[in-house]
């Protein structure tokens, strides 16, 4: 059974998202970031930058004979693909490209910004919420290029939910509270379909 360590973050949420929806077996381990526990020998051992999500497959696949550990979210989210997401992840190259387009998109300019300000208001010493406020908007900003997609496109690849629109629903999920899905009218109709989709439905009253 696949294992998964992780916290309650959005990049650990993308990655137990993305399992819960290809319905693998996993367990989840939580590793508690603010009592330092992604510092700890034994989880530096699987992941030396000392960062969640950290998964842990044992299948003996590719003629290996011991478990296979992956750490950085799109990284994970992208072998679960390859392995067990078919109906997920596009088996041609070219559409798996703008898959992989929107993936890294949110993960590097919109959840990176939302971590920065996490951790200025709620992991240091002396708290600078200023200037996480303005990461927190220039991450906001971004969702202008995901509202230009959606206007013209049911998913944000096409006519199909894939893997990109499960990685981006949990930070979008989590921005709500900001008023951000009432500014962009294809965002807002996205983020009601994906929240009717009964697998997210079930994800998220797990979330509660």
């Amino acid at each position: 059974m696949i294992t998964l360590y992780t916290y309650n973050t959005i990049n650990g949420q993308v990655a137990e998202l993305v399992l819960h929806c290809l319905e693998q077996p996993h367990q989840i381990k939580t590793v508690d970031l603010m009592k330092g526990e992604q510092r700890s020998a034994e989880f530096l051992k699987m992941n030396p930058s000392g960062r969640i999500p950290v998964l842990v497959d044992p299948a003996e696949r590719d003629g290996r004979d011991k478990p296979l550990v992956v750490s950085q979210t799109g990284a994970i989210v992208t072998y679960l693909g390859r392995q067990y997401g078919d109906a997920w992840y596009p088996q041609n190259e070219s559409s798996r490209s703008q898959v992989d387009e929107w993936i890294w998109f949110q993960l590097t300019d919109i959840s990176t910004n939302l971590f920065n300000n996490f951790y200025l208001k709620s992991l240091i010493e002396v708290p600078q919420p200023e200037a996480a406020n303005v990461l927190r908007d220039r991450a906001l900003d971004f969702y202008q290029v995901f509202d230009q997609a959606l206007k013209v496109r049911a998913y944000l690849t096409g006519s199909d939910m894939t893997l990109a629109d499960l990685v981006s629903f949990p930070v979008v999920h989590a921005s709500a509270k900001y008023g951000l899905t009432d500014r962009y009218a294809g965002l807002k109709r996205w983020y009601r379909d994906m929240q009717a989709d009964l697998k997210i439905r079930s994800w998220l009253d797990r979330l509660r």
